[in-house]
This record gives C-alpha cells, structure tokens and sequence, in this order.
C-alpha cells in the first residue's frame, strides 16, 4: 500500500464508517444487521452492495487478512479494493479509510464527475492519492460486512 495522508479533519465524518448519509437500512435479515439498497459501492468498475452487521474487529487482528473500503462519505459511493471472486478478497473484513478531497480539484457537489462517480477503482483512489487529489485517513474502522454484486 502507497504511504497515505493523514487528515484529522476526516476523522469525524470517518467514525460513522460505511453508515453514512445517503444510505438507508431496511428489511433487516438477522439481528441487528441493515441491508443497504440504494447506495452502491464499486470494486473495478462493478457496482456492488452490503449488508451492515453490528459487528466491529479489534485491530489487533493481521492487516492482511482485510481488505480496504475507501470512504467517500456523503461525495460519492465507497471503493473497495477486492470482491467475491477475486483473488485476496478477504471474506468480507474490512479497514475503512476516510477520504476527502484535496481544496482545488473540481467536482459536482454530488460528488459525481460527468454524471459517473468520480472514482470506481481501488487503482484510481491510489493513484489520486498519490497525485495528491485525495487525502486519506487509515484504519479508521474494522469490521465484517458481506457484500452483493447489483
């Protein structure tokens, strides 16, 4: 993973993780669980979508064995860098980091670019960090969380 910038400024918004605005939990399949019908997150270019469980990781546990979601809170749906069926797609556990973009880099208030999120590739988030268009708060939260191609 390339060195990432760390924001205290994202950390708040990145507390609530993957249950941000825009999101909209319904028909609950097991105790505590949400199923997420109407935001997407987007591994390679695919839509996918979750079911939340009420279920957070100690980090102690190996980064290895977790998959980063990139978090764009409210500007855009999530990224995730692996999916069922790909190699290294950990089972669904996952490190969140929080993103917010850089002062200056021109985007729809929707966070959408040409009517397209701006970012649906694990590559393209690292390459937009890299470049300094992102900035990025690591680890923020582990937790378990299923995921659903649309």
């Amino acid at each position: 993973m390339r060195p990432l910038t760390r924001l205290g400024t994202v950390a708040a918004a990145a507390a609530l993780a993957f249950t941000g605005t825009g999101m909209v939990a319904s028909a609950e399949p097991a105790e505590g669980a949400q199923v997420i019908r109407d935001q997407a997150f987007y591994v390679d270019g695919e839509a996918y979508r979750t079911v939340l469980t009420p279920r957070d990781l100690p980090s102690r546990a190996p980064d290895h064995s977790f998959d980063v979601l990139y978090n764009f809170g409210s500007a855009q749906p999530a990224v995730a860098e692996a999916a069922p069926g790909q190699r290294g797609y950990n089972g669904g556990r996952w490190i969140v980091n929080a993103v917010s973009y850089e002062p200056g880099w021109q985007m729809h208030a929707d966070g959408m670019h040409a009517g397209q999120p701006a970012f649906v590739s694990n590559e393209a988030v690292e390459d937009a960090i890299e470049a300094g268009v992102l900035s990025v708060v690591e680890d923020v939260r582990r937790f378990v969380c299923p995921v659903i191609k649309l």
